[in-house]
């Protein structure tokens, strides 16, 4: 997946790999992470910006994980 980044920022190590799964990486670092057992995932690059259609898929997988919890919890 090629996703856009302005900046050299990231996660250098996952200090807490019981609680932390990294789910992207790039040479500079982890870009993506999600905490197990709860509804959080973050990243560092930016999915809205970009060529073609990968960032949208971020988007709409994170808009659909959003719904399902919330189907859950309601």
């Amino acid at each position: 997946m090629t996703v856009f980044e302005r900046h050299r920022w990231s996660i250098k190590q996952n200090a807490n790999p019981q609680k932390i799964i990294t789910l992207a990486r790039s040479r500079d670092g982890i870009e993506a992470i999600r905490i197990r057992n709860r509804p959080v995932w973050a990243t560092q690059f930016h999915p809205e910006v970009g060529q073609g259609n990968d960032g949208k898929t971020v988007i709409n997988n994170f808009l659909e994980l959003a719904a399902q919890y919330n189907c859950v919890k309601s």
